[in-house]
């Protein structure tokens, strides 16, 4: 059988030489050029559960985890660790990636990050280190509502982001281990619609 896995983690099984599409829902729907865009990953494979860890770091390397300033969190030590902008990826991103509890993290002087400003828990104000990097991802350090200008990832991090550097070191690594437990990836064809084994 032939799985496709894709960056939102959506896992299916392809029938019929990859011109039907089962998803693990059991939906079945046409299998169409659009379903290789995004960086999807085709293996094959026995069953839906084979495949389940690659997908989840896949969706936690491409879904939860952003190189922008809008949304994220720092570290007690000021590492500011960028993710996806919606509050409920912004705990998923920091549970699943940073593996850190919610409420602990909170309770132990982390900042998250949004759009509309930052908050800590009322117990802590922001160190040194974190007020520095409240300044370079332009918040107001002093106002926890307050934008000081809008900046962009890279005005923030010209020589790069370590922190940032490790979480995707990391997931990286996790994926080509996760991708090396199958014996070969496939590649379907656009145009022919049709399975092809691709030599490593």
């Amino acid at each position: 059988m032939l799985f496709r896995i894709d960056p939102a983690a959506c896992v299916a099984e392809c029938l019929n030489l990859g011109k039907v599409w089962r998803t693990a829902t059991g939906v079945v729907r046409p299998f169409g050029p659009h379903d290789l865009e995004g960086g999807a990953f085709l293996f094959e494979g026995e069953n839906f559960e084979d495949f389940e860890p690659l997908a989840r770091t896949l969706y936690q390397r491409d879904r939860l985890a952003a190189e922008h300033t809008e949304s994220g969190w720092i570290s007690p030590e000021g590492d500011y660790y960028g993710c996806a902008a919606t509050s409920s990826m912004r705990l998923q991103f920091l549970e699943r990636v940073l593996e850190r509890n919610a409420i602990d993290a909170l309770r132990g002087g982390w900042i998250e990050v949004s759009s509309r400003g930052w908050s800590q828990d009322a117990s802590h104000q922001p160190n040194d280190a974190q007020k520095k990097a409240l300044e370079k991802i332009g918040r107001d350090p002093d106002n926890r509502n307050g934008m000081v200008r809008a900046v962009r990832y890279e005005e923030a991090f010209p020589d790069g982001n370590g922190a940032m550097e490790g979480v995707y070191n990391r997931l990286n690594a996790l994926i080509e281990e996760e991708s090396a437990r199958f014996a070969r990836p496939v590649s379907v064809s656009p145009q022919a619609l049709s399975c092809q084994t691709l030599a490593r």
